[in-house]
Formats: structure tokens, sequence, C-alpha cells
């Protein structure tokens, strides 16, 4: 991990930084409620999930709603592309 980050010019981030984010976002998106993302990470309390997740900055949801976006419609195309080549 440390060496394809040097290589990609990231700084180092652990398992830990990982799981906060995914956290984060499942949270910050509304995608399941505070109490299924307590049981995720296992915390006991709720308190902790909230002390844990990270305030994901609002002028920044518009470049992850774009990076989903682009992802979603690459991995597509990228399956039409492979349907096609099968049928040859």
């Amino acid at each position: 991990m440390i060496t394809i980050g040097k290589q990609a010019g990231v700084r180092h981030f652990g398992f830990q930084a990982i799981r906060h984010y995914v956290a984060s976002y499942l949270a910050d998106k509304q995608i399941f409620s505070l109490t299924q993302v307590s049981r995720l990470l296992r915390h006991q309390s709720k308190a902790t999930t909230e002390r844990y997740l990270q305030v994901v900055d609002p002028q920044l949801r518009d470049v992850m709603a774009s990076l989903e976006e682009e992802s979603h419609t690459e991995s597509h195309t990228k399956k039409r592309s492979m349907e096609a080549m099968n049928r040859k």
C-alpha cells in the first residue's frame, strides 16, 4: 500500500482511514441509519459512531457525485463492449 501510494503521489493511509471514509459516506448519503452504521462498525454506543464519522464538506458532494457517475458510466460501457466482443 505504501509503494502504490508513493507511485500515485498519495499520502499513506491505512485500513482505519478507509473504515472512517466508508462509514462517513454511508451516513452522509443516508444510505443507512446511524444505528445501522454503528452496528456495521461494531460500536456499542451510537455516541461513539457519531464521534467517529467525519463530516463531508458540502462542496465535495458534487465532486463525489461526479466520480460516482463517471465510475458507473465507465463500468456500464465496459460491460457493453465485452458483451459485443463475446457475440463475435
